[in-house]
């Protein structure tokens, strides 16, 4: 069985995306501020090790990592298989104790920016990749 790295949800094998995109063309303009949204409270996250610009690599263990449209959002709306690497386009932010980056891939189709947990004090979930 495939388990999730993230904090609340299963693995649901038909939201994960295949095959992952991570094309790093990017929709916005130089003038667009990011949104800055989340709680708060980074409490339960590791020192972090990534800034926006850098790829990432997910690490999972072998299980994936959710994706969620918002970092306020308890419900993702992907899982992101293990070492699928990602380029951070936004963030941080935190929620629930977690950090999380915005970063940017396909998803059904569709280039979406959304939004993973960097990782918990024990763990990261996200290894820079440059």
């Amino acid at each position: 069985p495939t388990s999730a790295v993230d904090e609340t949800e299963p693995v649901d094998a038909t939201t994960v995306p295949e095959p992952i995109d991570t094309t790093t063309e990017t929709t916005t303009t130089d003038t667009e501020e990011p949104a800055q949204v989340g709680d708060g409270n980074c409490d339960a996250s590791p020192e972090s090790r990534i800034t926006v610009g850098m790829s990432v690599t997910v690490q999972a263990a072998g299980g994936t990592l959710a994706f969620r449209a918002n970092p306020l959002d308890n419900t993702p709306v992907a899982q992101l298989p293990d070492q699928v690497i990602l380029p951070v386009v936004g963030g941080p932010a935190c929620r629930g104790g977690y950090r999380q980056w915005q970063v940017r891939v396909t998803v059904d189709g569709v280039l979406r920016d959304g939004w993973v947990s960097e990782g918990t004090v024990t763990r990261y979930f996200l290894e820079p990749t440059q």
